[in-house]
């Protein structure tokens, strides 16, 4: 079959010059058919722009329209939730729509059409919480992970939905629907909140009660664990104390092994408790050696003394301070308590009857012989009784064989001269008042022996030193409660 490129060929190939001519005839019908295609294609392409640009106004007049029905739909003060079409995008190209609440809609989109870009009002909702509802709308799952947030004349909106094929805008419109019809008030809803009040009652009634039962168990552990530390705190205590006591003092370096250390090993073993929790003052310490020594001691042994006690124990402030001056001591060490006995019957001596109402025997007390006889003959006269010569005799012969005092030279603020140690007036005792006068006077006894290892003003004084509360050291002395198995606490018999 001859076609019209087989034609066109041969007349090529011919190169005759009619060949020439219908192959120039050929080539001109060609360039027109060209030409009115082109022609007739640019007038379709023409067609086709204005019937699309008709469509984009007829759908914009009808987005408008529909825009315009909906504000109608919504005067000032009525709460609603808007949403609509905008043609800002972010950075991931993606198609989105502007959301929020208003009670003046007409206001709210004549804002939007001046900051976004193309704002068109796709639907609006009438609701009665609108800020409660758009939170809600905020935080629904399906919702949530469709909001994003873009930038618009420097300014970030958050309240920006995208939507896609995925997530269309009937299904955004469905979901809000949905949200709103679960807060609209009717009985169902009604009904519906009422059950689940009542179940987040008794949920809230069941874990107040697990709460408080949980408080209690963590107030009784917090007890026990307070107990626990206490008692860790008190072993380490009396494990370093042991540890230290059971390190031998004989074997001291700095303790020079002579006879005056021997002598107040015998004193510290005969007269004193050893304990850790336990302080005396020096001035006792010191009077109480010159009274066991049974004579006056040189300077140099009382400054051999003074240097064993500060090396064995700890000199220190005594935490009770009893006098008008600040006392100083040591931890560790206590007199051990003194019975002063009477030798006669009463009323059979007038010098034991006057030491025991008008002195008092003591290890610091020290008293000279003048002052001694002054107050006994004014003592016997104010009991009716005449006074002679044999009067200081008789104070001496007593005190002499007394086993709570000692003859020497005493210096105290009336002079020196020859006296007595041991003993002082009773009127001399300045005792410094810390506590009223009401107080009961706490002792600590020790278990083993019975001695009284310490004495305190008051209750509180001791459960200061007891580190226990005021309540708890009571109890204690109520019930008698031991102490590490080793001591207890009482009122004192004689407070």
């Amino acid at each position: 079959m001859l076609t019209i490129k087989c034609f066109k060929s041969l007349c090529l190939k011919a190169q005759t010059k009619k060949a020439s001519e219908i192959h120039e005839y050929y080539m001109k019908m060609e360039e027109l058919l060209h030409k009115i295609i082109e022609e007739e294609s640019d007038e379709l392409k023409k067609q086709l722009e204005q019937k699309d640009n008709v469509i984009i106004k007829t759908n914009k007049d009808k987005a408008k329209a529909v825009e315009k029905a909906i504000i109608a739909q919504f005067p000032v003060n009525t709460e609603c939730i808007y949403f609509g079409t905008i043609d800002n995008t972010n950075e991931s190209k993606e198609t989105l729509v502007k959301f929020g609440h208003s009670n003046d809609l007409s206001t709210r989109v004549q804002n939007h059409h001046k900051v976004y870009d193309n704002f068109i009002l796709v639907a609006a909702f009438r609701v009665q919480n609108k800020v409660e509802i758009e939170n809600i709308i905020k935080a629904h799952p399906k919702i949530k992970r469709q909001i994003r947030g873009i930038e618009i004349k420097g300014k970030r909106k958050t309240e920006i939905i995208a939507y896609d094929s995925g997530f269309t805008i009937e299904k955004l419109t469905k979901h809000i629907t949905d949200i709103i019809h679960t807060k609209t008030y009717n009985i169902e809803n009604f009904n519906r909140l009422l059950k689940e009040n009542t179940d987040l009652q008794q949920t809230s009634k069941e874990l107040t009660s697990k709460l408080e039962e949980a408080n209690e168990v963590i107030k009784q552990k917090t007890f026990e664990i307070e107990e626990l530390k206490e008692k860790l705190s008190k072993q380490t205590v009396d494990i370093n104390n042991a540890i230290q006591e059971n390190s031998s003092v004989y074997h001291n370096s700095i303790l020079p092994e002579d006879e005056n250390t021997k002598k107040f090993h015998e004193f510290i073993d005969t007269m004193c408790i050893v304990r850790h929790d336990l302080e005396e003052a020096s001035t006792n310490m010191e009077g109480q050696f010159r009274i066991w020594c049974k004579t006056k001691p040189k300077k140099e042994t009382f400054h051999a003394l003074k240097n064993y006690l500060d090396t064995r124990f700890k000199p220190t402030r005594l935490s009770r301070q009893n006098k008008e001056q600040i006392v100083y001591g040591y931890v560790g060490v206590k007199l051990k308590d003194i019975s002063y006995k009477k030798r006669y019957p009463i009323g059979c001596n007038d010098v034991e009857t006057f030491l025991f109402q008008v002195c008092v025997f003591s290890p610091n007390g020290k008293i000279l012989n003048t002052v001694l006889l002054d107050e006994f003959q004014r003592w016997k006269k104010s009991v009716g009784k005449e006074c002679d010569e044999t009067d200081m005799k008789s104070v001496k012969d007593y005190l002499n064989t007394c086993e709570y005092a000692l003859k020497a030279t005493v210096w105290s603020d009336k002079g020196s001269n020859e006296g007595y140690y041991g003993v002082s007036l009773r009127a001399n005792e300045t005792k410094h008042k810390t506590t009223s006068s009401t107080g009961k006077k706490v002792e600590k006894v020790d278990i083993a022996t019975g001695s009284i290892l310490g004495s305190w003003e008051t209750i509180a004084k001791a459960a200061q030193y007891e580190c226990v509360s005021t309540s708890k050291m009571s109890i204690g002395i109520k019930n008698q409660t031991k102490y590490k198995n080793e001591y207890y606490y009482k009122i004192a018999d004689n407070p």
